[in-house]
């Protein structure tokens, strides 16, 4: 196996045949403006919960010796997991990374969960914060959704919310898209389709001047 540091961000990837395991030391993060990277610190492992983006991602276990094997959970994410909610911890967290409203998307439709109503809410309140968003870090969470198992699940949802505009106003996720998806699959089989083809037929549609707009916006050149 090898490990891939990351020292800006106190992280390390564990890759080890087909598996990988991220690892992380406890940190504070702060940001300088929205849709920037975090500085981030050492912290308690309190702070470092207090960072997470959704509740059901801020549990933790003890594995010392003493107390192996108990629960933290610091923000009710053991309730929102039983009950399939997608929720935030506190009302900027759009505000200072957009990207999760992307992921937010994505986890409620893998899972077959709900965006709880004031996270629902809030999302709705901070789309145009994707602007601050870089092209890189968008195209990154475009190609995160492709991906997933039905990614025309998450487009479908994103159209509905009105997210999927912000990449470019003439995007559509509708049945058409689906349809195409669902082709681009079983040619693809068993293999998943590549991420190009997926980006191809989400833009088929649009006009040469509207996919320049989108190449830029995604950082594709």
């Amino acid at each position: 196996g090898k490990i891939i540091t990351h020292p800006r961000f106190n992280t390390a990837k564990l890759q080890w045949r087909k598996w990988s395991v991220d690892l992380a030391t406890a940190r504070s993060e702060t940001y300088a403006k929205p849709g920037a990277l975090p500085s981030v610190k050492p912290g308690s492992l309190e702070n470092d919960l207090s960072r997470r983006d959704f509740t059901i991602n801020t549990m933790a276990v003890h594995l010392g010796p003493s107390h192996y094997g108990e629960l933290i959970d610091l923000y009710g994410g053991i309730y929102d997991l039983e009950h399939k909610f997608i929720r935030i911890l506190h009302e900027k967290s759009f505000t200072d990374d957009a990207t999760r409203i992307w992921r937010g998307l994505r986890y409620e439709q893998r899972l077959d969960f709900y965006l709880e109503e004031t996270t629902l809410k809030l999302l709705k309140r901070d789309i145009p914060m994707l602007d601050t968003i870089s092209g890189d870090r968008i195209r990154h969470e475009v190609e995160l959704v492709f991906k997933e198992e039905l990614p025309e699940k998450i487009l479908r949802r994103a159209d509905e919310l009105k997210v999927l505009p912000k990449l470019h106003p003439s995007l559509k996720g509708n049945g058409w898209l689906a349809k195409r998806f669902q082709q681009a699959r079983e040619l693809s089989h068993p293999n998943l389709p590549p991420v190009g083809l997926y980006l191809a037929l989400l833009a088929y549609c649009l006009t040469d001047e509207e996919n320049e707009q989108l190449i830029s916006r995604l950082r594709l050149s």
